[in-house]
């Protein structure tokens, strides 16, 4: 294993780029933050500027569970919903914390962490340690209880990179949609023990000093195709693109980076197909990527304060398409479960 790398250089300057299986040393309080004027912005207004968030999907032919947990230095709030794809939500809660608040602890600090979220009626605990190839959930509330343990570290291939974010922020992110190595993994719902049979899981864990208009599409699905081949992706578009992308896909334990990525859906009809693809820079027709999506039910959320705005779509469905594997076959895959997301933000 290589030493490890620090996110910021000696001078405060962000050092960007993929980051290979690297220990890292999250060091984000070193970077020097500038404001429009290139002059230096310390104190609260820098800590005001911080943000991160985890995002998890435990995914299912037959369910959908997934939770957030965010941090915008102003405020901390929490999502979780439990999807079943006969179309019915069986649980969706959204929780906003205050700031000061001890309910929720979110350290920010991506390899090796420890999140905790307790009020009187429901506890949330996530533990992770990349480079010991662990990671552990546990949720206690009401109606859902959930257990799991999986292995997760390098082996996975992961998406981790940092990229410029307008042009005095950045953003570090890694994604990852090919975890199903579980050594615990028990979902119930009103004490009934949920069918969670063949799953995976999708991981997202991002921060950084992000622009203050901040806008993205984003896709991710995760799921075992017709011949058994553990099928995933990350796509994104309008966010990261200007040094680098934070698009991927995954075949088993392979990991495929891909550049620019084309959603293309109606806005008057967002429930009509979703069509994905990847956007070829020497113009030539081929594609490593092609996907339809079919959205069949939906989270949002949409806000308006003084200064901060917000406007978000999740929405929970399938996917068919296929890849392109090492060796330039189709992998097909037909009906994997998955999310994609719009989101736009003033923050």
């Amino acid at each position: 294993m290589s030493k490890i790398r620090k996110i910021i250089n000696e001078d405060g300057s962000v050092l960007t780029g993929l980051i290979e299986n690297q220990k890292i040393s999250f060091n984000y309080k070193d970077y020097k933050l500038l404001n429009f004027f290139d002059k230096e912005v310390k104190g609260l207004k820098k800590r005001l500027k911080f943000h991160h968030f985890n995002y998890y999907a435990l995914l299912s032919k037959k369910y959908v569970l997934a939770f957030a947990v965010v941090d915008l230095a102003y405020v901390k709030s929490m999502f979780i919903y439990l999807y079943d794809y006969k179309g019915r939500f069986l649980l969706k809660k959204d929780i906003k914390i205050l700031p000061l608040s001890k309910k929720l602890e979110f350290p920010p600090s991506p390899d090796k962490y420890k999140i905790k979220y307790k009020s009187k009626k429901d506890k949330l605990s996530v533990k992770k340690d990349f480079h010991d190839n662990t990671m552990s959930i546990k949720i206690e509330m009401k109606d859902l209880k959930l257990k799991l343990k999986a292995k997760y570290g390098s082996n996975n291939n992961p998406l981790k990179v940092v990229i410029p974010a307008g042009h005095n922020g950045w953003t570090f992110t890694e994604k990852c949609s090919n975890i199903n190595s579980f050594e615990e993994l028990s979902v119930k719902f009103k004490d009934e023990e949920l069918d969670f049979k063949d799953s995976s899981l999708i991981y997202d864990w991002s921060g950084g000093y992000l622009k203050r208009e901040t806008n993205w599409i984003w896709a991710s699905f995760s799921g075992l195709n017709e011949e058994a081949k553990l099928i995933g992706a990350n796509f994104a578009a309008m966010v990261n693109e200007t040094y680098d992308t934070e698009n991927m896909y995954w075949i088993n334990d392979k990991s495929f980076k891909q550049n620019a990525i084309k959603f293309n859906y109606d806005k008057s009809d967002v429930y009509s197909t979703w069509h994905i693809e990847n956007y070829n820079l020497d113009n030539s027709k081929s594609k490593k990527v092609k996907i339809k999506f079919t959205p069949m039910d939906e989270i949002n959320d949409n806000s308006n304060a003084f200064l901060v705005k917000n406007s978000f779509k999740q929405f929970m469905g399938k996917f068919s398409g296929y890849f392109i594997d090492e060796n330039n076959k189709k992998v097909e895959f037909k009906d994997i479960s998955g999310v994609t997301e719009i989101h736009k933000a003033l923050w």
